[in-house]
């Protein structure tokens, strides 16, 4: 076991481990003291790991030699409030004093179908943790840092390689074959060789997992630093026609002389251009072209067309993300993103009103977009001449309009009943009718001239009188 590293900059990151830890440790004083000493409490997985990175950790998971019952018992006499959220996993919640939520783990033994399922020894609860970058606990006790595994090694040499054996790392739980992608390439680590040929001859297994659990290793990988080489190795281990299909037809598909790359690979750049912290705008780049290859045609001239390729994008989208099981409010999000994202931006007021009203919410987003998707053969200096108008104009609507187009009429449904037509969806639809005039031109605003319009619609013949 190694306590501490014998080169510098393992004692370096040893010293940011205990520096970076130390508002967790007397922030769990109290739960440590109510659990006492024999309870040998030790910092595990994410936290330790960030914190020799010099990230701020957010996640407190802490292991500890007592069963759950005996950790419930000692807590509850203390007064700390707990939650028995995974006695089966030999799991329990504990709130400290400021509410945030600590998770604690009995020390497990590595294959989960063992029996008992506890161990006494944190070296052996490590023993079964997925990478050797994982493997490190912090004693809150001593404020040692236990790396059984060379953990700290691999971090500074940025390789990641599974704990002790990888098939039966792997074997043991399918899902870590994308967290080997997530924590490996998509954080810019090399796969150890002997962990990849593992994950390659288990990839099969992966259909085992559940879909919710797929679909958060897959946003975090969307959302990681390095989505392209991520991609790229879900590619090789051929994951992309297990769990993303849609993508497939993508690769090696040729664009046209708007671009320069293939269909798959500019999806990838488009991605690394949007915010890694926005999941919305992220999974709206990785879906946004997949209709691409479905809608190729290809004209007298030679020339590579993709019409309506946003709306079968949208569709695809719309179908994966329902299949991984995203939130309503996300579905509707990502895919009213990439039904639109064809918007062309060289438009007149017109046009922009339309798009703020369509967009709605998703309009910033919509915005970025185009920053993102913007084609390589167009000048920065012919990019931002396009974008700035339009901003310009945006904010002048923005300025003129406040709320939807509908609310900003000088008529409205009682109005139109006025003229004789019962409640019901065809006022609504009289309603969008005058909307759309006054988009096309807000001068017509105007009380008179929307009865007269309303009343032409219904078939009277009475002509929109000309203003001055």
């Amino acid at each position: 076991m190694n306590i501490s590293a014998p080169f510098p900059s393992d004692a370096r990151m040893t010293d940011r481990i205990q520096t970076g830890l130390s508002p967790i440790v007397a922030r769990c004083s109290g739960l440590s003291n109510a659990l006492g000493e024999d309870a040998g409490l030790f910092l595990v997985g994410g936290a330790v790991r960030d914190a020799a990175l010099g990230i701020a950790p957010t996640d407190i998971d802490i292991a500890m030699r007592l069963e759950p019952s005996a950790a419930l018992e000692r807590l509850s006499h203390a007064g700390i409030r707990t939650y028995a959220t995974g006695l089966r996993h030999g799991t329990i919640t504990a709130l400290l004093a400021d509410n945030t939520p600590v998770e604690l783990t009995t020390y497990r033994l590595p294959n989960p179908a063992n029996n008992p399922l506890f161990s006494d020894s944190i070296e052996i609860d490590l023993s079964g943790r997925d990478f050797t970058i994982n493997a490190l606990a912090f004693d809150l006790r001593t404020r040692a840092v236990v790396d059984p595994f060379d953990g700290l090694g691999d971090i500074r040499d940025e390789i990641l390689r599974a704990v002790a054996e990888p098939l039966a790392r792997f074997g043991e739980d399918p899902l870590r074959i994308l967290r080997m992608v997530r924590f490996g390439p998509a954080s810019g680590r090399t796969v150890d060789h002997a962990t990849m040929e593992a994950a390659r001859k288990l990839v099969d297994r992966l259909s085992a997992v559940s879909v919710e659990r797929i679909r958060e290793e897959l946003v975090h990988i969307i959302c990681s630093s390095h989505p392209r080489a991520a991609f790229y190795t879900l590619k090789e281990l051929e994951v992309l026609p297990l769990l993303l299909p849609e993508l497939m037809p993508s690769v090696g598909c040729d664009q046209n002389r708007w671009h320069v790359e293939d269909v798959f690979n500019h999806t990838l750049s488009v991605v690394e251009r949007t915010p890694a912290s926005d999941r919305i705008l992220r999974l709206a780049a990785l879906f946004h072209d997949t209709g691409k290859p479905a809608t190729l045609s290809i004209d007298d001239e030679g020339n590579r067309h993709f019409y309506g390729h946003e709306v079968v994008s949208a569709k695809l989208c719309e179908e994966a993300l329902m299949r991984l099981k995203c939130s309503h409010d996300e579905v509707r999000d990502v895919t009213l993103i990439v039904r639109n994202h064809m918007r062309s931006i060289d438009c007149g007021p017109p046009g922009v009103r339309r798009i703020l009203r369509d967009l709605g919410e998703q309009f910033d987003r919509f915005r970025a977009f185009q920053d993102a998707d913007k084609t390589p053969v167009m000048s920065e200096e012919d990019h931002a001449t396009r974008v700035n108008r339009f901003d310009a104009l945006v904010t002048a609507e923005r300025t003129r309009l406040k709320g939807r187009p509908v609310d900003q009429l000088q008529v409205n449904g009682h109005d139109i009943m006025a003229l004789g037509i019962p409640a019901g969806p065809r006022i609504g639809k009289i309603l969008n009718e005058l909307a759309e005039l006054v988009l096309d031109d807000p001068t017509l605003n105007d009380a008179e001239v929307l009865l007269q319009r309303a009343r032409k619609l219904l078939g009277e013949p009475t002509e929109l009188p000309q203003k001055r």
